[in-house]
């Protein structure tokens, strides 16, 4: 196969990079599969003319094709969980969400600020019940 420039390959590797904007180190990682794949691609693009290895180059344009395809769409599965995790989630979950990057957020169960509240309410109302109570009883003690 002919070889293309590295200027070309480091073209496409800030292509795919801005086009993507990975977030993270598996998404970095992802992006560059799609560039090394897209890369392949036009390297055999470029040998298309040389009929003699046409068997070699029609295998290696479905595998970079199959690598390019497998990469995106695995991006995008993580680029959208990611979305996810920071959209749907309450302000105050978002913090455990990211201690865990691969977890499915959706399927944690994470208290609702309401529940987080309400216990809290209750709390404090049994609390104060409960030392009103024990003033109560230490004024009945007191009487007798």
């Amino acid at each position: 196969m002919s070889v293309l420039p590295q200027s070309r390959f480091d073209e496409i590797q800030n292509e795919i990079a801005a086009e993507t904007r990975p977030a993270t180190k598996l998404e970095a990682w992802l992006a560059a599969e799609i560039a090394n794949a897209k890369w392949e691609l036009e390297r055999v693009r470029a040998n298309t003319s040389n009929i003699a290895a046409e068997s070699r180059l029609n295998d290696a344009y479905g595998r970079a094709t199959r690598n390019w395809n497998r990469a995106r769409k695995e991006l995008q599965s993580v680029q959208t969980a990611h979305s996810n995790r920071f959209t749907k989630l309450p302000a105050f979950a978002r913090a455990d969400a990211a201690e865990f990057p691969l977890a499915d957020a959706a399927r944690a169960p994470w208290p609702s600020r309401a529940t987080s509240m309400a216990d809290h309410l209750i709390d404090s109302v049994m609390t104060q019940a409960a030392n009103e109570a024990n003033q109560a009883f230490k004024a009945i003690m007191e009487r007798k």
